[in-house]
Formats: C-alpha cells, sequence, structure tokens
C-alpha cells in the first residue's frame, strides 16, 4: 500500500515491484533453496533469482535505488549482493533476522503482537482513508490465500516465517558489503518493533561497517514506529506515513 506513497514523492523515477514466491502470478522457489533459507536464514540464493529476473530491466538505467520492508528488506539486501552494477542508495526497513527468535517468536511478534499494535492505531486513527485501504486489503488478502497452492502457502507461511526467525541478517549484510556496489546504505529501525531489538541491530551494523568502513551504512530510529506501522502489507501506514513524509 506503500507504493503508491513511494510513487508520489518520486514522479520522474520508474519504480519495479517485486512479488514475493508464489503470490500472485509469481511461481514459487525451488524445494532446495526455500528449505536451505528455512535452516541458514539466509535470502542470498532467493535473492540471486530474483537478479536474473529483473537483469534485463535493469540494463536502461544509470542511477538505481533499491528499497524494502520487513521480509522485503531482506530480499533488497541478498538483490542487491547479486546484483553487477553500481547502485545509488539501498534503504532497509526493520529487516528480520538481527537474533535467533525462533519460529515461536516470529509469529507472537508478527502475528500476535503487530496486529494488537494495528488495531490500537485503528481505534484511534482520525483517518478514514488508511481504515477503508486496510478493509480493501484484508479482502484481497483473504480471496489470495484461497486460490494460492499448497506449495506456495507452504513457502510464504512455514520456510520463508522460518528463514526470517533465524539470526541470518549479519551474514546477508556482510555478502553485500564486500560486493562494493553501492556507498550508501540506511537502515530503519522503529522504535517499537517487536521482530528486532534495537541494540542487536545496532550491534550488527557496527560490526558489519568494519568490514568495509568505505561503505557509509546508516542507522535511522523511527521513533513511535512499531514494525507493523513503519512497513508495507499494512495499510494502516499509508496514512500515518503521508502526515510525516
Amino acid at each position: 500500500m506503500e507504493l503508491s506513497e513511494i510513487v508520489k514523492y518520486n514522479p520522474d523515477s520508474d519504480i519495479l515491484m517485486i512479488n514475493n514466491p508464489g503470490t500472485d502470478n509469481s511461481t514459487t522457489l525451488p524445494d532446495a533453496i526455500a528449505r536451505n533459507m528455512a535452516k541458514t536464514g539466509s535470502f542470498l540464493e532467493f535473492g540471486e533469482i530474483v537478479a536474473k529476473a529483473i537483469e534485463k530491466d535493469l540494463e536502461n538505467y544509470n542511477h538505481i535505488s533499491i528499497y524494502g520492508n520487513s521480509m522485503g528488506a531482506r530480499t533488497a539486501i541478498a538483490l542487491a549482493a547479486n546484483i553487477d552494477r553500481p547502485l545509488d542508495f539501498i534503504s532497509l526497513t526493520d529487516p528480520p533476522g538481527a537474533s535467533n527468535i525462533g519460529a515461536t517468536g516470529i509469529f507472537m511478534g508478527s502475528v500476535i503482537k503487530e496486529e494488537q499494535h494495528a488495531k490500537r492505531y485503528a481505534e484511534h486513527t482520525n483517518n478514514p482513508k488508511a481504515l477503508k485501504m486496510q478493509e480493501i486489503y484484508d479482502e484481497k488478502n483473504s480471496q489470495w490465500i484461497k486460490i494460492m497452492a499448497i506449495k506456495a502457502m507452504e513457502q510464504l507461511y512455514i520456510d520463508e516465517p522460518l528463514a526470517l526467525s533465524r539470526n541470518g541478517l549479519k551474514k546477508d549484510l556482510i555478502s553485500l558489503i564486500k560486493k562494493n556496489n553501492t556507498k550508501n546504505i540506511q537502515i530503519n529501525t522503529p522504535e517499537f518493533s517487536e521482530l528486532n531489538n534495537i541494540k542487536d541491530m545496532t550491534k550488527i551494523i557496527k560490526d558489519v561497517s568494519k568490514k568495509n568502513p568505505s561503505v557509509r551504512l546508516k542507522q535511522i530510529l523511527l521513533k513511535g514506529q512499531t514494525h507493523s506501522l513503519s512497513v508495507g502489507g499494512n495499510a494502516h501506514t499509508t496514512g500515518k506515513l503521508s502526515t510525516w513524509l
């Protein structure tokens, strides 16, 4: 839902949005890659697939920036680590995987606790547009789940959540830093994220920065925000972000 905001504030840019495997008309990941993601917490093999898929789309552009939220942020890191050309800027909002929180932790954080944050926002918001967009999102999401194949559901609700619950973020960031195809990486950390601890994220950024000091790895604290109210996939965000941009 945040795509409309990005388009609004970047009218002169072409924007390419990548679907998760198994969503809409996207194919699922090869089983071996999906299982390895769940086991190791690394998205690098997934990023290689995405990089190959959009390689020709990037040929006509001299300036490329990559943005990602939540799992999209992990995908963005892995994608960038597999692109063999300069990148202007990479922005990552609350990428999971700073610590090994396990299957229970990822479920409690993303489904239970973050859903509570979203409900509280809905109860106090004065933005009817945001609530209407959420209703549309929920309805479409429900329809989409009904038509998904078993393999797609298995990857989206088992393999990928397990991958996000592992502490694979640092390894993937180091791979990106070593690629040395960008000098500007920004990690946006919500103050009240239920999926990441600020101290864990800060330590990872400091450790990774030492691997290549020439890369500007910057951390931004999103005060007052949570994971569900600062990243894509929840239309409540649109109303909130539009007052801050």
